[in-house]
């Protein structure tokens, strides 16, 4: 019975909440920028990518702020790219860098341009790092020689 009344009181509060709006105050929804995020590219152009090749996209940045910079988070378009980054902060005046790893064997055949988003505090608006390149049916690699990587 009392798991019922408590059940009964959240569904009022937000009904609640959703009938008054339910926004918050505007500054909570501003985002921090307390520093400044620079990269040397946004886009990687990956050429031909076969099915059994894994391409890995190297994207360098740099902290040109004054303050810590820090990768909240790096989402993707799609399961065929692979982002890897440091979660610790970058000092000002230091770099660090974002790999993106897309395998050819997930990608339709033809031409494709992928996105990765990069959320930080060095940015109101996230960055898009772009992959583009050519997608290709068949194995690139030797007779008797595993998956390849390419860099």
């Amino acid at each position: 019975m009392k798991k019922a009344i408590q059940i009964v009181f959240a569904v009022a509060l937000v009904s609640l909440m959703a009938c008054k709006g339910g926004k918050a105050p505007a500054d909570a929804t501003k985002k921090v920028v307390d520093t400044e995020i620079q990269f040397d590219t946004v886009l990687c152009m990956v050429g031909d990518l076969y099915d059994d090749q894994i391409y890995n996209a190297h994207f360098f940045y740099y902290n040109r702020g004054d303050k810590p910079l820090l990768i909240d988070s790096v989402a993707t378009t799609c399961n065929c790219t692979i982002p890897v980054y440091f979660k610790t902060p970058v000092a000002p005046g230091d770099s660090s860098q974002i790999t993106v790893a897309i395998q050819g064997g997930a990608l339709k055949p033809g031409y494709f341009s992928k996105s990765v988003m990069v959320y930080s505090n060095g940015s109101v608006e996230p960055v898009s790092l772009t992959l583009r390149g050519e997608s290709k049916r068949g194995d690139a690699s030797l007779p008797g020689d595993s998956a390849s990587v390419k860099d």
